[in-house]
């Protein structure tokens, strides 16, 4: 099992933290059953080997601990040119790549992904993508890497991003092209 434990001081605790640690403001940090000063770091063991919403608990100085809900998501790493401008009705080959958290390859037959939108950045205009063979799936290739072929007739010069969803988890990511 691939884990890792947060280790958080003040510093590095965002107001979010702190809100889960007991609801209220920063320091000193009141709570109904404790009063945290989180001079000392704030442990909080985290499992990087499922994907999904997940709570872990967290203890604070003076031992209290609480229960902090944290997102395991996949690292999505783009395997083409996100830069390379492409002309308005071409087909744009999306090839992505699903990792964990330390980069080791976490996608394949077993989870697959589907394009939901396309969004354009300047206007936030969003369509259903469109792909040659009408199927909204990515193809899984090499492994963890996918493939989407997006058909762009119609898309007017700017920068886009390709929506999608892997697996069970619910978070949308995106890959984002060029049209000229």
């Amino acid at each position: 099992m691939t884990s890792l434990t947060l280790r958080m001081t003040w510093h590095a605790v965002t107001s979010a933290i702190v809100a889960c640690l007991c609801g209220t403001a920063p320091p000193p940090v009141e709570c109904p059953s404790a009063v945290f000063t989180l001079h000392q770091p704030v442990d909080a063991p985290v499992s990087t080997s499922r994907i999904g919403g997940f709570v872990a608990p967290v203890s604070a100085a003076g031992g209290a601990t609480t229960m902090c809900p944290y997102t395991v998501s996949y690292r999505v790493v783009a395997r083409y040119d996100t830069s390379k401008p492409y002309k308005s009705g071409s087909v744009v080959g999306i090839r992505i790549e699903l990792d964990d958290f330390f980069g080791v390859d976490a996608g394949g037959r077993d989870v697959p992904v589907t394009a939901v939108t396309v969004t354009a950045a300047a206007t936030g205009a969003t369509v259903p993508p469109a792909s040659p063979g009408a199927s909204l799936a990515f193809h899984a290739w090499q492994g963890s890497r996918y493939l989407y072929r997006l058909k762009t007739t119609g898309y007017a010069p700017g920068d886009y991003a390709l929506h999608f969803v892997a697996g069970s988890d619910p978070r949308l990511y995106a890959a984002s092209f060029v049209i000229r």
